[in-house]
């Protein structure tokens, strides 16, 4: 598949029914397509007067639901306006995760500023990501690694080797398999530290929809007949993203997990020969030795500055942004400080 999956229709009806906490939200579709055959919208939720992205704890990436070539068709600022314009009750809006390479945020203000709002961009969190040499695959990447992760990954090989039986299976395909596949990951997670998922439904409806789409790779690692770590993989758009991990406690020594996300690397880079690894949103430390690159993620939010229902938090965000600014023009300062009275060797 071509196509980004969080774009998806299917994407958003799921992330609504089964991925989304409402309490009377009013799902809607706003800014529209200046190319009206192309069917491309921008979903999103009112709550009160707020306007919020169709996007929850599940959603690494925010952006247009459409059809193929969406990333091309621009959003038209003026029918946006109008939209807004319209919607007297709405007086502030909030749209995250997104990337800075994204066509659609400058389309999608311009409309917030010809209706009247003030808008600024904030960092909501941080991506990982490395880009996959096609000529030299898994070998080349693997070669680039830090030499502890390597021989990490090398020792907990050898120790597993070691045991009466050790397996690694990659479901793909919708049938009776995924669906116990599904189930043993769901065990691993449920038994791990990261505990209950907040909307336990999720899950299994995104991996039977990346399944019947050809995006799903769910790893198993199985030890002794026990599926001791699950990974959930997406590949999509050109790229492979590492969506869900997680193993069974007590496991740690033999390095389960690392085992695994290895053998998906090189899965996803040799057989599905992607361009880009995604480790999503996160800045947990030890994604630095799977990944090279690291990236901001961004979040865009308007006031309808004129509305005095929006001031509360319009002087929230505005103060919280003179006071950031403040802290890093004190520290750059003191750091210019630091430099300039360095004691010298004479003293």
């Amino acid at each position: 598949m071509s196509q980004c999956l969080y774009q998806q229709p299917e994407w958003f009806d799921l992330l609504w029914d089964h991925g989304f906490p409402r309490s009377g939200d009013e799902r809607l579709n706003w800014a529209q397509c200046a190319v009206a055959e192309a069917g491309v919208a921008l979903p999103v939720v009112r709550a009160g007067g707020a306007l919020y992205s169709l996007s929850s704890y599940y959603t690494p990436r925010f952006g247009p639901c459409g059809g193929p070539g969406l990333s091309a068709a621009p959003i038209d600022p003026q029918a946006g306006a109008r939209w807004l314009k319209r919607r007297t009750e709405v007086h502030s809006v909030r749209l995250q995760p997104f990337r800075a390479s994204d066509l659609w945020v400058s389309d999608v203000e311009r409309a917030l500023r010809l209706a009247g709002f003030a808008c600024w961009h904030f960092e909501c969190g941080v991506n990982w990501l490395e880009p996959v040499s096609l000529a030299g695959g898994f070998e080349a990447y693997w070669a680039e690694r830090p030499s502890r992760l390597r021989n990490t990954v090398q020792r907990a090989r050898r120790k597993l080797a070691r045991r009466s039986s050790t397996s690694i299976d990659i479901v793909s395909e919708p049938g009776e398999v995924l669906s116990e596949a599904i189930e043993a990951y769901q065990a691993v997670y449920a038994d791990s530290w990261k505990g209950v998922e907040p909307c336990p439904q999720f899950m299994p409806g995104l991996m039977s929809l990346a399944a019947e789409q050809g995006a799903l790779r769910l790893g198993l690692l199985r030890l002794d007949g026990e599926v001791v770590a699950a990974q959930v993989w997406l590949v999509h758009d050109g790229q492979a993203d590492i969506y869900k991990l997680a193993q069974r406690p007590g496991f740690d020594a033999l390095s389960v997990g690392s085992v695994l996300l290895a053998a998906m690397m090189a899965h996803v880079m040799d057989v599905d020969r992607v361009s880009t690894v995604d480790f999503l949103m996160g800045d947990d430390a030890y994604k630095k030795d799977w990944m090279s690159v690291r990236r901001p993620l961004w979040g865009l939010v308007a006031f309808r500055w004129r509305d005095p229902r929006c001031w509360p938090a319009l002087l929230r965000h505005v103060g919280g942004v003179c006071l950031a600014s403040a802290r890093q023009r004190v520290n750059w300062g003191l750091a210019a400080i630091a430099r300039t009275t360095t004691p010298s060797s004479a003293e």
